[in-house]
């Protein structure tokens, strides 16, 4: 079938598109008798299961068990109901603790959450959240001691691997949570293993009632009691918990695949016959829907309606657009004409989803729903340029071939389910994961949490409840560094000799000096300022926001993660950074404090070193930190090695400490530094040339003498930057300390600056290696939380090159490229294309752009080839080069002849075994312009692909 393709809507006009083929139908009446028009919305059709189901849900409290035409309400019992989500539409109830109504929150999906077509919330491939509820509900339970939590609740697998939330009223360990674990449904609260609710059978839509008063758990299940448990402490919910409904982490291994409908929250605890009763009613509710007509087509794409981008798409955050297809076979469902109009999910939680670009004359099967059974639709943006014909149905997708997936089952009443092709790719990995932890390891988890809470929250008490003393005591710490980075970079000195020779580079205390404006604020004003105001403390909650999500990816896969930030030696080592030696030293930078506190609060375990690390630098042997290099000494790694050693000796799998003195023999070795370490032979801010430094190193030996290698096979993994695997050619790194801690080798994958690219690194390793790790150590130098350009991997994210065509930018550097001894500057070439110019260097340096990225291991051993398009009128002045071992192992290199024009220059290339580097698969491209050059050179773009792959 030939058709015209229909103009493209730009936005400005999306923006004013048309929700429902009613809508547009009105306006073409527009100006037409009124009488006329209000006829026709009188006689438009609306569904039986829309008609009865409109009349329900109604969130009216006020008593009475039934609304104006007889009809049931959603949860018909006033007496002591403070919370209810309603089917059908986004309205919430909730009360305050004295009554008051408030109606101003908000359920917001995420990942592919959607509601089905009874208004029920399909969390199969996402979730909902809800915040600001926790404090809500905390001031309830904390005047009642009591609630009751009812949810009609539909599995649709009978088993899976790990735990997955079904409704979470938390954050992190604290609070409750319903839970499938295997095959089982569980409630838990913190401290608590958890306790069998009911079986989770396929499909069966299980109504379940829970209780608390008098620290004694009742379960109910569809209206008849199923057991008791006694509490040794009483239930509390934190003020910052979060409402949540299914897995709302961006790890879709973890997904609850299931129906939530009938939530409602009581500050009392019902009794078993007002719950029999709710159970009843809720049965004849649903018992009167009328089943909703499903068409299951073969059809090919004709044309497609204009998708906005999520940019264009701001604020809204999701939108659906009309495709329209040709009808090649019916599969099930009676469908007579030969065209249909189908909404699709085009964008959803801010992603653009791939089915917008799907080719015209593509075929595809599609289960499909009337479009106005599906009433919630109607507040959506959609983009409707497409429709032409109205006389043409419009369906829905409910299938979701729109977001990637396949139709697992049909349910009772045709509520379906689906299973993510992510996730069915994943099936055999999550049948292969390790046994979840024992409950003796989750429970040693869990307090080693609430101490180290419990201990930041103390030593946080002094800048929260004492802000103006505090200031006026750590004022001069901080006047003197800034004082000292005023001179550094006026001097264009790369650091400044303290104290006792130790040396300080400006990245040592910028962090420090630009975070203390925001510090000086407080904490609450902090928290009510603009972010952009304060661009180092928006870059630590991004930070943050990313560990969270890396730990919640790895939780899903039954692993650990301890987060271990590594405090900046200049307030550490106050005397000899600021001849500071007040007795507030711990207390200096609350930042790191508060960083530790949310992630604690997210269920993420962080390991507070900076004290330990403080004691032993007032009371220790030797220095914690090098003085002639900014990373830190042999006493700093035995610290932190303890400490981590401690919290590792809860695992049942970590060997007998007995057995350390037979395995592992400690040496001395001199070891000296001077031209060629971090500080080199630069000058310092005086003008003065450093001097060679030497100390003993106490290094970790196997019985035998031979060094201790780490072991990729370990079940504890330690990821980080430099300091991780400093000193590791001499097996005095952390990996070997800790190793000797321990009694067992660990594996290590490290690199310079990789600790925001750890959940990237991971990625790259293959499905064996993660499945063999239990726990994750991710440690690196506080700083980089600090910084407003890093910027945080995601575990699944690609590797390989990133915008290698220049065409990203933020502020005068692109996105994904570091700047060494560099001017650039964003240019425009021929055919619009952006592209990157390189102006020659100042000094005895090199122009040089790097960009740090990963491979998978499948990459190792591969052939490769490296395209560098660009011009340069300097002979041999334009290169470009990949290597690995932080670029002292170069294994491509392309250089321009300088003749003035455009070359598009290629090498092929081996990427060898070796650098692997036990597991970090880093590698650096670097495009450089020669210290003799004298004339800027510009890049188009730079491309690696493996041979064979499409460039």
């Amino acid at each position: 079938m030939n058709k015209s393709r229909s103009p493209k809507v730009p936005f400005s006009k999306f923006t004013d598109c048309f929700r429902n083929p009613k809508e547009k139908l009105l306006q073409l009446l527009k100006g037409a008798n009124a009488a006329l028009c209000l006829l026709f919305i009188y006689l438009s059709p609306v569904s039986a299961a829309v008609s009865q189901e409109i009349l329900k849900i109604s969130p009216n409290p006020d008593g009475g068990t039934t609304e104006e035409n007889g009809a049931p309400k959603e949860h018909a019992l006033d007496a002591g109901l403070i919370f209810q989500l309603s089917t059908l539409n986004d309205e919430i109830f909730a009360r305050d603790v004295e009554g008051q109504q408030i109606n101003w929150l908000e359920a917001t999906p995420r990942g592919f959450a959607r509601r089905n077509a009874f208004g029920a919330l399909d969390v199969s491939a996402g979730g909902y959240v809800i915040e600001q509820v926790g404090s809500l509900l905390a001031d309830h339970l904390e005047r009642t001691q009591a609630f009751t939590l009812m949810a009609s609740v539909t599995c649709f697998d009978g088993d899976i691997a790990g735990e997955a939330r079904i409704i979470s009223l938390s954050v992190g360990e604290r609070g409750m949570k319903l839970a499938q674990r295997g095959a089982q449904i569980m409630f838990r609260t913190e401290g608590m293993d958890g306790n069998r609710v009911c079986e989770a059978l396929p499909g069966e839509r299980r109504h379940i009632g829970i209780t608390y008063a008098d620290r004694t758990l009742h379960y109910v299940v569809n209206g008849e009691s199923i057991a008791a448990e006694t509490l040794d402490e009483k239930i509390s919910i934190p003020n910052a918990a979060t409402l949540s409904f299914g897995e709302v982490a961006q790890s879709m291994s973890s997904r609850w695949n299931g129906i939530i409908e009938g939530v409602a929250v009581y500050d009392r605890a019902l009794t078993l016959e007002e719950i029999a009763a709710l159970d009843k009613a809720e049965k004849r509710r649903i018992a009167e829907r009328e089943p909703i007509p499903q068409l299951r087509v073969r059809a090919v794409l004709l044309d497609k309606s204009h998708v906005p981008t999520p940019q264009e798409l701001s604020p809204y955050t999701q939108s659906l657009a009309v495709f329209l297809y040709e009808v090649r076979e019916v599969l099930s469902g009676q469908y007579e004409e030969e065209q249909l109009h189908v909404a699709h999910w085009c964008v959803l939680d801010r992603d653009a989803l791939p089915y917008k670009d799907t080719k015209i004359g593509s075929e595809h099967v599609l289960l499909l729903e009337p479009f106005e059974v599906h009433p919630y639709l109607e507040s959506e943006p959609i983009s409707t340029d497409v429709v032409e014909d109205f006389s043409l149905l419009w369906f829905y997708d409910v299938g979701g071939r729109s977001l990637g997936f396949e139709v697992a089952r049909i349910s009772e009443s045709n509520v379906t389910a689906f299973i993510t092709k992510e996730s069915a790719e994943h099936a055999d990995v999550l049948r292969g994961l390790p046994t979840p932890f024992t409950g003796r390891e989750r429970a040693a988890r869990a307090a080693a949490i609430r101490d180290e809470l419990a201990s930041a929250r103390k030593r946080l008490q002094p800048y929260r409840s004492e802000h103006a003393r505090w200031l006026r005591a750590v004022d001069p710490f901080y006047e003197t560094l800034s004082e000292k980075l005023e001179v550094m970079e006026g001097a264009g000195a790369s650091y400044y000799i303290g104290r006792d020779g130790f040396g300080f580079h400006q990245g040592n205390v910028r962090y420090l000096v630009t975070a203390y404006p925001a510090l000086k604020l407080g904490e609450e004003a902090l928290l009510k300022a603009e972010r952009d105001d304060f661009p180092e403390f928006n870059a630590a909650l991004r930070a943050v926001e990313s560990i969270i999500e890396f730990n919640a990816a790895l939780k899903s896969r039954n692993i650990d993660l301890l987060v271990v930030l590594i405090p900046g030696r200049a307030h550490v080592m106050t005397d000899e950074s600021a001849e500071f030696g007040s007795g507030v030293a711990t207390l200096l930078f609350p930042f790191r404090d508060l960083l530790n506190e949310r992630l604690l609060r997210a269920d993420v375990e962080a390991l507070n070193i900076h004290e330990a690390m403080v004691d032993a630098y007032r009371t220790g042997d030797g220095p914690v930190y090098l003085r002639s290099d900014m990373h830190w000494a042999p006493s700093g790694i035995q610290v932190a090695a303890e400490k981590i050693g401690k919290r590792l000796s809860r695992y049942d799998f970590i060997r007998d400490p007995e057995g350390l003195g037979r395995r592992f023999v400690e040496e001395s070795l001199s070891i000296n530094f001077g031209p060629g370490t971090d500080f080199r032979d630069e000058l310092d801010a005086d003008g003065q040339p450093y001097l060679a430094e030497s100390l003993d190193v106490i290094c970790v030996r196997h019985i035998d003498g031979s060094r201790v290698e780490p072991d990729v096979d370990s079940p504890v993994l330690l990821m980080g930057d430099s300091f991780v695997e400093f000193f590791s050619y001499v097996s005095a790194d952390l990996a070997a300390y800790i190793a000797a801690e321990i009694g067992m080798p660990i594996a290590r994958i490290a690199g310079d600056a990789a600790g925001p690219r750890a959940p990237r690194m991971l990625s790259m390793k293959r499905e064996n290696y993660i499945r063999g790790k239990r726990v994750v150590i991710l440690a690196f130098l506080e700083s980089y939380m600090f910084k407003p350009s890093t910027r945080w991997t995601r575990f699944g994210e690609q590797g390989g090159l990133t915008n290698s065509t220049f065409e990203l930018w933020s502020g005068e550097s692109p996105v994904g490229w570091r700047r060494e001894n560099a001017n650039v500057r964003k240019v425009e070439l021929s055919g619009g294309a952006m592209g990157v110019e390189l102006m020659p260097p100042n000094g005895n340096k090199r122009t040089v752009l790097v960009q740090t990225f990963e491979l998978p291991d499948s990459a190792l051993g591969a052939q490769f080839r490296l395209t560098l398009k660009g011009r340069s009128d300097d002979v041999n002045m334009l290169s470009c080069n990949i290597s690995y071992d932080a670029g002292r192992e170069v294994v491509a290199v392309v250089n321009h002849p300088g003749d003035g024009n455009w070359h598009t220059l290629r090498t092929d290339f081996v990427i060898p075994a070796q650098a692997d580097q036990f597991g970090a698969n880093s590698f650096e491209c670097v495009i450089a312009l020669g210290k003799g050059a004298a004339m800027p050179a510009q890049i188009d773009d730079v491309c690696l692909v493996e041979v064979g792959e499409r460039e």
